[in-house]
């Protein structure tokens, strides 16, 4: 079966002109016109078949007898009685099954060539007497119908989309037009038909009542999932699902228009309940919050989306001067077109972007002094269980450079690294994107020393010397901790100067346009974005 317009107006015109009550005895063959109702999307194509049952003053007169589409009509080999003033029953259901009229029905897993043969449709029309004319039977979708509007916004292709969490096998009763999930139907994930690759998805599944488990892969290999509110989807209805991708997340929004079907309205993001910790492909939800992950090429696990959690104790600030958390901003331009003032934002959507600038205390969760700084290598922090606040050789392994050890006599290289690049001799950006990291830049809040005065950083991105148009108007100098510390200076009184740790730093230049990525200090009083690695025990 494929799609194009049905010729509902010729067909509902012959079932106008048809006469189903004769005066005289017709012995013929069974033919019937389907009109689809409550859409105008759907029709046979030549060849495709429907089982055919009639049922004669209460007595079974045919049992998924076999018609066959062509020519506009369904015919075959089935004969009428010949008493033609005896009124029956005439029930009938695409696709057709050899086994019997179907009791129960699954739905295909994968979807991705097309529909048909998960669109179970069926039709009865009563009181239908013999007559040299097709009875005109009206059929309906028997299950619903999930239509993804997809807006792409992540910068790679789409290779898949995928419905979890669905029951796929459902009861019927034909000739009752009844459909409903099985109880013991098992779920599984459904890989939706592509109607037009990259904006529009659908799939057919069973009437029930679920929380899709919406899941995008794109060509990079990112894995992007967020839970849909739960609904109870109406037999015959079709609902749609409008999903924003980004470059490490999907928005689902509640808006759009069905065109098709019953319309049944659409399906929101879900609202789950307090989740302290759980752990997905390509996400986990910590605190309640969904962060997507990615898995790199040498194994590694990573959050993909800055940290937004604010522990126990902590505010946000938008005052570099005050706390020890702070909102992430934006850069406004002064008059003179030279410099350029921080604008903090704590809007939602923003915030789940960008994430929030933490310094080293609430990081690592514990003050942070010159006799235990060097006890944090490795440490948990306030990243999830399982999970860790990175180390230099995770960062190492994945930017290839970085600035000397105290231990080095030069700067260490390692060109195997995951996003390295020869002509830059350390990670770059535009690859890191490619592969799923998702660099964001959310601002710095700068404190180099005990007695420096804290400011937000106003490091201009723009088209001088930053290829990448979603970072204009942000601070081109981000970092990105370590919990492995570099070095302990004290003033010449033997007064504490700064505790300076590694950090991952980003470095726009002219000469570095797509981004350098690369190891260099940080002060721990310093505010900036973090991202977990999961640890290599738990992977």
């Amino acid at each position: 079966m494929k799609r194009f317009a049905v010729l509902a107006s010729a067909a509902l015109l012959l079932a106008a002109c048809q006469t189903e009550k004769v005066e005289t005895s017709v012995i013929g063959e069974v033919q019937i016109v389907p009109v689809i109702t409550k859409a105008t999307d759907v029709n046979f194509e030549s060849g495709d078949a429907i089982g055919v049952s009639i049922v004669r003053a209460e007595a079974q007169y045919s049992v998924n007898d076999k018609l066959t589409y062509s020519n506009d009509v369904f015919s075959g080999t089935l004969m009428w009685y010949p008493e033609a003033m005896d009124k029956c029953t005439v029930s009938a259901y695409y696709p057709y099954q050899a086994s019997g009229v179907p009791t129960s029905f699954t739905v295909a897993s994968d979807q991705t060539s097309g529909l048909s043969a998960s669109d179970l449709i069926a039709g009865v029309k009563a009181d239908v007497t013999p007559s040299a004319n097709a009875v005109v039977v009206p059929f309906k979708h028997q299950l619903t119908k999930i239509v993804l509007n997809v807006d792409n916004q992540s910068g790679a292709a789409i290779s898949s989309v995928v419905l979890g969490n669905s029951k796929v096998t459902a009861d019927v009763d034909v000739p009752a037009l009844k459909a409903s999930a099985s109880e013991s139907s098992e779920t599984a994930d459904i890989k939706a038909f592509a109607v037009e690759a990259g904006v529009k998805y659908a799939s057919i599944v069973v009437p029930q009542t679920v929380a899709f488990r919406l899941s995008v892969t794109t060509s990079t290999g990112a894995v992007l999932s967020q839970n849909l509110a739960s609904a109870e989807l109406k037999q015959g209805g079709q609902y749609s699902v409008n999903v924003t991708v980004l470059p490490a997340d999907l928005k689902v929004s509640i808006s759009g228009e069905i065109e098709n079907w019953t319309d049944e309205g659409e399906i929101g993001a879900g609202e789950p309940d307090f989740i302290e910790f759980e752990e997905g492909i390509g996400y986990f939800i910590y605190k309640n919050e969904r962060y997507s992950t990615v898995t790199l090429s040498n194994g590694s696990v990573w959050m993909s989306q800055p940290m937004r959690y604010v522990p126990e104790g902590y505010t946000v600030s938008t005052d570099p001067a005050e706390g020890h958390i702070w909102a992430p901003y934006t850069l406004v331009a002064n008059e003179d077109g030279k410099t350029y003032t921080p604008v903090p934002s704590t809007d939602r959507n923003f915030i789940e972007t960008n994430g929030y600038l933490y310094d080293m205390n609430v990081i690592l969760g514990a003050d942070v002094t010159a006799e235990n700084a060097a006890t944090f290598e490795g440490a948990q922090g306030i990243c999830p269980a399982g999970w860790h606040v990175p180390t230099w050789d995770d960062y190492f392994a994945i930017c290839g450079a970085s600035n000397k050890r105290l231990t080095d006599s030069t700067a260490p290289s390692n060109p195997d690294a995951v996003f390295y690049d020869e002509t830059y001799k350390a990670g770059r950006i535009t690859l890191m994107n490619a592969g799923g990291w998702n660099v964001v830049l959310p601002g710095l809040r700068q404190m180099n020393s005990e007695t420096a005065t804290p400011v937000f950083g106003t490091t201009y991105a723009d088209a001088t010397k930053c290829s990448i148009e979603a970072y204009y108007g942000h601070n081109a100098m981000s970092y990105f901790p370590t919990s492995t510390l570099y070095n302990i200076k004290n003033n010449t009184d033997g007064s504490l100067n700064s505790i300076q740790f590694f950090a991952a730093m980003t470095t726009f230049t002219s000469a570095n346009i797509d981004g350098k990525f690369s190891l260099s200090y940080m002060n721990y009083r310093m505010g900036s974005q973090l991202r977990c690695v999961k640890d290599a025990a738990s992977e």
